[in-house]
């Protein structure tokens, strides 16, 4: 159904347009650079190609020539990640799982999912390249900014500080230096933070105290390599009416929160771990295993990352 919508809406497609030029000089130029390396998994072609679209024209030359290369080890990392969600051992790629390789998975053709998994896949691809900026400005480009916009849930850091949730629309995004450009902050993703155009911070004082809630923010997160318990006070589910669903060797299992418990193919389980072990007969952190739809939500989230936003 979506492959007949998607082509009903481009019916009109013009293939020689500028656009359909410049795709055929991507594919032309990533098929040049994988050419005799290993056959690329679909999802990741496809951030492929966005990602080298936008990076031929923000960075100097030399990063083409590690593309590939670079892809295929995001490609390993992911995988890594994978197998050690099955079996439950622990790895330095754990985040691979949670921020992309799940979402291949649940719900991965729906543009919502395309976004989550392409900001991570593109701040990763930057790491690993490392590639030069054609501006180095203090400006963040179209692209770093949407990197951040979609890494942030589209909410405002500057609110999540004062303790609250807003959505931030496309046309009124700022992304703020954590550490400001006049002390060295390098303008790349994982130095910017998602606000509001109103809440964007000036005076020094409150720079300094965003970048140490930030700081405290990141710090404090649970390690990926290990099943580290919710504080006290931080053990309960997701509200009643959350959905919930769990992929395991291919099986799907979903449920719902009802009254504190999760009840799954009409068995109620009083955690997620106590769900994980009982379906997949292996011991397991169900926090990072499951993924949750909150009530009066589109979106879905893993439960783990649901956890983290309480604390």
């Amino acid at each position: 159904a979506n492959i007949d919508e998607f082509y009903h809406q481009n019916v009109g497609f013009d293939e020689k347009s500028s656009d359909a030029k410049r795709f055929e000089d991507i594919c032309e130029r990533l098929h040049g650079a994988l050419d005799g390396k290993p056959k690329v998994v679909g999802h990741h072609l496809l951030h492929a190609v966005l990602l080298y679209d936008w990076m031929k024209d923000e960075y100097a030359k030399g990063w083409e020539q590690k593309f590939a290369t670079r892809l295929h080890e995001f490609e390993r990392r992911c995988k890594e990640a994978a197998d050690a969600q099955k079996t439950g051992d622990p790895t330095e790629f754990s985040r691979y799982w949670s921020s992309y390789a799940q979402w291949t998975q649940t719900q991965a053709d729906i543009g919502r999912t395309i976004q989550r998994r392409h900001a991570f896949f593109a701040a990763e691809m930057l790491q690993l390249l490392k590639p030069t900026k054609l501006d180095s400005t203090r400006d963040f480009s179209d692209a770093e900014r949407q990197i951040v916009f979609f890494r942030d849930g589209q909410r405002c850091q500057r609110c999540a500080m004062l303790g609250d949730e807003h959505v931030v629309d496309w046309p009124s995004v700022e992304i703020h230096h954590v550490i400001p450009f006049s002390e060295g902050g390098p303008t790349r993703p994982e130095n910017g933070s998602l606000m509001h155009r109103d809440c964007h911070p000036k005076v020094k004082g409150c720079v300094d105290a965003f970048r140490d809630w930030w700081r405290s923010k990141h710090d404090r997160q649970p390690s990926p390599d290990a099943d580290v318990a919710p504080p006290p006070g931080l053990r309960k589910l997701p509200p009643h009416g959350t959905e919930v669903e769990f992929t395991f060797q291919g099986q799907r299992h979903a449920g719902t929160v009802v009254d504190g418990r999760i009840l799954v193919e009409d068995q109620a389980y009083k955690t997620f771990s106590q769900a994980s072990t009982a379906l997949t007969q292996t011991s397991r952190n169900g926090w990072r295993d499951w993924l949750i739809r909150l009530p009066a939500s589109e979106d879905w989230m893993s439960a783990d990352e649901w956890r983290k936003g309480r604390t």
